[in-house]
C-alpha cells in the first residue's frame, strides 16, 4: 500500500514537471525529449525512485540526473542553462523569492502537515499583522511561512532582534513551541506533525491555515 502510494505521488510530481515539456512533445509529433535535472549529491532526492523505476518512459521522456555538491552549484547550472529543473531545499527556494528572484515552483516539499497554530483567538492570516509567531527559525517550514506571508499577503516576516517588520518570529525548540503558544509567547506557532496532531487534541488549538491551503492560494494567484 505504502509503496503504491508513493509511486503516485511521485508520479504526480513527474507528470507536473513534464507539463512544461508538452507543447514541445505537440510540435514534434511525440518524439522524445530530454529534461535535465540537477539534485544534490548524496541523500535521498526526489529523483531516485524516479530513476529506480524509470518512471519518465512512461510519459516518453529522457530523465537525466545531474548530482552537484552544492545548492548553490545547481542554481549556478540553472541559471546556464546546463539544467532544465532544480531539486533544491525549501528554504533556500523560499530566500530566492523573498530576495525578488523569478523562481517557478512546479512541486512542493514533501508534506509533513505543516500548519499555523492558533489559540482560537484568530479567524485570518492579516490578523497576524503586528503579532509574534513561534517556530523554530531554523527550519524550512519557518522559511516557507516567511514566502508564503510575502507572496500572497505582502507581509514580512522578521526573526526576533532583527528590525521592524509586519510579523516577528520567536525561536523555540520544536519540544516548547506547543507550551510558549499555551502561554501566550505568540499569537502563533508554525509547527508540522506531530505537533499539530498534538497541539489540536492536548491543548485545544484551532488551524489557521495548514501550508497546502497556503500553496493552493500561490496557484490560485498565478505566484
Amino acid at each position: 500500500m505504502k509503496r503504491s502510494f508513493a509511486l503516485a505521488f511521485l508520479a504526480v510530481i513527474l507528470a507536473i514537471i513534464l507539463l512544461s515539456a508538452y507543447f514541445f512533445l505537440s510540435e514534434r509529433g511525440g518524439a522524445q525529449i530530454t529534461i535535465r535535472a540537477g539534485t544534490l549529491q548524496g541523500g535521498i532526492s526526489t529523483l531516485d525512485p524516479m530513476q529506480y523505476y524509470n518512471l519518465s518512459s512512461r510519459e516518453n521522456v529522457k530523465l537525466e540526473v545531474y548530482r552537484f555538491e552544492k545548492t548553490t552549484d545547481i542554481l549556478a547550472a540553472l541559471g546556464r542553462g546546463d539544467i532544465d529543473v532544480a531539486v533544491i531545499p525549501s528554504e533556500m527556494a523560499a530566500k530566492l523569492i523573498q530576495s525578488g528572484i523569478q523562481v517557478k515552483i512546479i512541486a512542493p516539499e514533501m508534506l509533513q502537515n505543516q500548519a499555523i497554530l492558533t489559540r482560537g483567538d484568530m479567524s485570518s492570516i492579516e490578523q497576524l499583522r503586528g503579532k509574534n509567531v513561534i517556530s523554530l527559525l531554523s527550519t524550512g517550514s519557518y522559511m516557507m511561512f516567511k514566502a508564503y506571508m510575502k507572496i500572497i499577503y505582502n507581509m514580512t516576516v522578521v526573526d526576533s532582534q532583527q528590525g521592524n517588520g509586519d510579523i516577528v518570529g520567536i525561536n523555540s525548540p520544536p519540544g516548547t513551541i506547543l507550551d510558549a503558544l499555551a502561554r501566550g509567547d505568540g499569537a502563533a506557532a508554525v509547527v508540522w506533525e506531530p505537533f499539530v496532531s498534538i497541539g489540536v487534541v492536548r491543548y485545544n488549538f484551532t488551524v489557521l491555515s495548514t501550508f497546502q491551503q497556503l500553496w493552493d492560494k500561490t496557484n490560485s494567484t498565478g505566484l
